[in-house]
């Protein structure tokens, strides 16, 4: 058997003979005969592993690894199917996650692995990282919320986490490291590092995009939240390196317990001397279809010039990150990142453009799809379209907020929607268990009477179809909060959820082919 740090436990539970191992698991679903079962232990009976060793074993476990009163409580099963056990006392992601590493021949040390934490701007900049890097010639693996892609000859696969659990990001790596990746680039998020998820990763570098507020309901407070992040940079070696935003007051915080060297990168306005030893994207001019940018150092006489094509100051700063961190891996010419900075792709549900072919040419309004569920992502994201926008109309925004989740920023998202748009629709955004008019009534508390209009509408699909049939030809509506997401959660009438298909694309498409002539 692979050795996992653990010891067997006593008694007749004791293995007379190591069992031949074929891979590891911490969800009894997912368990198969040769399989070690992983019973995690975990706040809450539903994140208590020991309660499932029962179907761990009928599912033909090969062992099973517990803590010690877990495996008293089925000691008599254990025993009457033959199973080993070994037990610790503490089977937390941690341990899981330095089982699975042991397990799979530790792929994160023959990767050069790049984590990417941050509230705003995640999967944009891993995207990027993962793109300069193949055009250095490196081929990279992603691990993010929208995708999951190990180079193997299927591509890429639909996220369903931002950062899998421990087992599976190590299962994730070792595919990467067989199908001959190089690197990995990996969105990190903070209950991630908060749970010890990634604690037995080893990261060649780590990068910070920004910290506003989002997930208080499970932190608390912003400065536990930036704890939470912090770990990333007080984990990562000293031979690591760490590119992190310079413009952030959260900045200081996160890096206090970094051993590896720091790169900040800022963001200036056109003409402004750049700092010296920080990496400075020069803003030279916005448009709708991109961004006139110039990268300066960190070391004197570096440039990098380009015309990027993605919208907002936000996106540009996303791309000085991935910049700093690729740079940082090797391989990737100043002229070469120029090249590719000048073509590189459009991330799916980040300020994504929506058309039909349906839709009268220069008769339908400019339409746009974008994650923003953030009370800063959509102070970002409006604040890049609104003055765009207003170059030929008006910018019409759909947004939500989501159930069972942070309600304090609610009211504060609609402040945020309110500052750059000329008409907000107000509407549901998975729900879950929560009341969706309730929802949309603490959204609505503190709202300024002036202002533009807020339209509320529960129904998403109906609210997108207004949004978009009331909007003149030059007008743009941006539709935020779901982006690349193709579901809404929704309550299932017995106090849990249900997932239903649901595609903001979809929908804004269907909506530009039927707006009235």
């Amino acid at each position: 058997m692979h050795a996992i740090g653990a010891r067997p436990s006593g008694g007749s539970l004791a293995a007379a003979h190591d069992p031949e191992l074929s891979d590891l698991s911490d969800d009894s679903r997912q368990v198969r005969p040769g399989v070690l079962f992983v019973a995690r232990s975990g706040a809450g009976d539903s994140a208590d592993g020991g309660r499932f060793i029962p179907q761990a074993v009928d599912a033909g476990a090969a062992a099973v690894l517990a803590q010690p009163e877990a495996l008293r409580e089925h000691t008599d099963l254990l025993s009457k199917r033959g199973v080993p056990a070994w037990e610790h006392d503490r089977v937390n992601p941690s341990l899981a996650g330095a089982a699975a590493e042991t397990f799979f021949d530790r792929p994160s040390h023959k990767l050069r692995l790049l984590g990417v934490t941050g509230t705003n701007g995640k999967s944009t900049t891993v995207s990027l990282v993962r793109y300069l890097l193949a055009v250095g010639g490196i081929k990279t693996g992603l691990l993010g919320t929208i995708e999951v892609d190990t180079g193997g000859p299927t591509g890429a696969q639909p996220a369903e986490l931002t950062t899998p659990g421990p087992i599976e990001t190590s299962r994730l790596l070792a595919e990467m490291v067989a199908h001959g990746c190089g690197a990995a680039a990996m969105e990190v998020s903070s209950h991630a590092l908060d749970q010890g998820r990634c604690a037995a990763l080893r990261f060649a570098g780590a990068g910070f995009s920004n910290l506003t507020q989002d997930h208080l309901d499970y932190h608390g407070t912003m400065e536990d939240y930036a704890d939470a992040k912090a770990v990333l940079f007080s984990h990562i070696p000293e031979d690591a390196h760490a590119v992190v935003n310079g413009d952030d007051p959260w900045t200081p915080r996160l890096i206090a317990g970094c051993r590896a060297p720091v790169l900040r990168f800022a963001l200036c306005d056109a003409g402004t001397t750049p700092e010296p030893g920080v990496l400075t994207a020069e803003v030279r001019a916005l448009g709708i279809d991109g961004a006139d940018v110039v990268w300066h150092g960190p070391e004197p006489g570096r440039r990098v010039e380009a015309r990027l094509p993605l919208i907002g100051r936000f996106n540009v700063a996303n791309a000085t990150l991935a910049l700093g961190l690729a740079r940082a891996i090797g391989g990737l010419t100043d002229a070469a990142a120029a090249e590719a900075l000048r073509h590189c792709p459009q991330t799916p549900g980040r300020v994504e453009r929506v058309t039909h072919a349906e839709a009268e040419p220069g008769g339908a309004p400019t339409v746009f799809v974008d994650y923003a569920h953030t009370p800063d992502a959509l102070e970002n994201v409006g604040g890049a379209l609104g003055p765009l926008a207003r170059e030929k109309g008006r910018l019409i925004t759909v947004f939500g907020c989501g159930g069972d989740r942070d309600r304090a920023k609610r009211p504060l998202m609609l402040g945020a929607a309110r500052r750059h748009a000329d008409e907000v629709w107000l509407t549901s955004d998975n729900p879950r268990t929560e009341d969706p008019q309730q929802i949309l009534r603490d959204a609505q508390k503190g709202a300024e009477p002036a202002g533009p209009i807020v339209r509320v509408e529960v129904d998403r699909a109906s609210a997108i179809r207004q949004a978009i049939h009331g909007a003149a030809p030059g007008d743009t509506v941006l539709i935020a909060g779901k982006g690349h997401e193709d579901y809404q959660v929704l309550a299932d009438g017995q106090g849990g959820t249900l997932k239903i298909h649901f595609d903001d694309r979809e929908q804004a498409a269907e909506a530009l082919a039927s707006r009235p002539g």
